[in-house]
């Protein structure tokens, strides 16, 4: 199997800190859902000093948007690492790739010279005849 390279070279295209900025946002979204997931809890539990009806069928309803909310907050929490964990990694691939676009075009007259020089011997060793072997002295 041989490796083919591209002919051309380009930066790895895409915005990791915006990307990170939507990490940051989904983190946060994650920490206020908390924040009112621990809110619910808290006014379920005050319920509790008082009879009535009303208020248990309410904490029995809260209870259940609480547990709704605490599965919604793990999903954002886990969506908000992955795209900081994408972020940082696509900034990388893209710094990697930027060396290497530069390395590129500082080689890319190398190449043609080379090239040029490949035809060039190439087209001499076509176009050159073998010397004949040497004749045996006649006797």
């Amino acid at each position: 199997m041989s490796l083919v390279l591209p002919h051309d070279i380009a930066p790895i295209p895409g915005d990791a800190a915006g990307i990170r900025s939507k990490a940051d946002r989904f983190t946060r979204t994650a920490d206020a859902i908390l924040d009112a997931v621990d809110a619910l809890r808290t006014s379920i539990a005050q319920t509790r000093n008082h009879t009535s009806e009303a208020l248990d069928v309410l904490a029995e309803n809260a209870g259940s948007v609480s547990e709704q909310l605490s599965t919604l907050e793990s999903r954002y929490r886990v969506a908000g690492s992955a795209l900081g964990d994408f972020g940082d990694a696509l900034e990388t691939a893209q710094a990697e790739a930027r060396s290497l676009v530069d390395q590129s075009a500082q080689t890319a007259p190398n190449l043609a010279y080379y090239d040029r020089q490949i035809a060039i011997y190439t087209d001499e060793r076509t176009t050159t005849t073998r010397p004949s072997s040497p004749r045996s002295p006649v006797t």
